[in-house]
């Protein structure tokens, strides 16, 4: 059986050179989250969260 050349493991992009991934565009809804949070709480949210997170932290300050 011939097997198919595969291309380096490190080129995540396919552009023929180690490393490089493609962009994903942040959702409209995680944006607008984003700044419903920062103008509710006066701070930037943590970037890691999601938007199930940010909507309970707004939920939380509405609550508080």
């Amino acid at each position: 059986m011939a097997e198919k050349a595969k291309g380096d493991p490190l080129d995540h992009d396919h552009d023929g050179k180690k490393g490089g991934s493609t962009k994903q565009e942040p959702s409209t809804e995680l944006s607008e989250l984003r700044a419903a949070y920062q103008a509710k709480l006066g701070k930037k949210p943590f970037g890691g969260w999601d938007a199930e997170t940010l909507k309970a932290k707004i939920a939380e300050a509405a609550g508080a």
